[in-house]
């Protein structure tokens, strides 16, 4: 083989091992620019948004909560608003146009009330809505219960305590809630709670929590854990509290 034969054929090597790094370059950057816009276009599609509006039904008013977005965690949410409205308006169209009727339209029996508040908590794993419902149909006090959904960051799919621990750490996670929920204490200095209630909470008692990037908090409606007017509960544990104590099996 000449000298010129042995040039072309390393030149022509050469050549193809240019075009080879040039095609699996423009293809990494091409996988690349589809991940990235796979990413975005997850998290357009997880982002929500609170709105509130007035209520102004014949039978009641108050304040309406809607969750904006179109992701299984917007979705559920607004289901559950969407049926709690529904069932507080069909109570109030039941009984208040007697009540009206028997009372007066200016007696307190009769002017029903529901009102929705929530709230977005985030960590770099999860996210939550709180819902806080206020429900007043006369007496002296009304009803206030707490109602949370939570999501995976990643995938987008709704997710419960059962997923995050391992069922071996239930009563260990249990008996550090109550345990938190006994050290609360008012200005006083005097614990606030009811011992003997938050004695018979179970597992399931645990179902409304949220997470961010420091704390764990457990949410409990009015009378579930004191007296009527302490009013809802929240007790927030540090994460590394909780990750010491229970086994857990997704970030959070």
């Amino acid at each position: 083989m000449t000298p010129d034969n042995k040039k072309i054929i390393i030149t022509f090597i050469g050549v193809i091992i240019l075009g080879l790094l040039l095609f699996f370059g423009a293809s990494k950057n091409k996988h690349a620019t589809q991940e990235s816009l796979i990413e975005e276009s997850s998290k357009e599609s997880s982002k929500i948004e609170l709105s509130s509006s007035t209520i102004s039904e014949t039978n009641f008013k108050g304040t309406k909560l809607t969750i904006k977005g179109s992701s299984e965690l917007a979705r559920a949410a607004n289901a559950f608003l969407t049926d709690s409205y529904n069932d507080f308006k069909a109570e109030a169209d039941k009984d208040v146009p007697d009540l009206k009727k028997e009372f007066g339209k200016d007696v307190g029996a009769a002017h029903y009330e529901l009102t929705q508040v929530g709230e977005i908590i985030e960590s770099n794993y999860t996210s939550t809505v709180v819902i806080t419902e206020g429900k007043y149909t006369g007496g002296a006090n009304g009803m206030t219960t707490l109602r949370t959904f939570t999501s995976d960051n990643k995938t987008g799919a709704l997710i419960s305590l059962k997923n995050v621990l391992k069922d071996s750490s239930n009563e260990t996670l249990l008996n550090l809630v109550k345990s938190s929920l006994k050290e609360m204490k008012g200005e006083d200095g005097v614990n606030i709670l009811d011992n003997s209630l938050i004695d018979q909470l179970t597992f399931t008692s645990l179902r409304n929590w949220s997470a961010n990037n420091d704390v764990m908090t457990f949410y409990f409606d009015k009378y579930e854990v004191g007296t009527g007017y302490i009013g809802p509960v929240e007790v927030a544990i540090p994460l590394s509290s909780v990750r010491s104590a229970v086994n857990i099996i997704r970030n959070i």
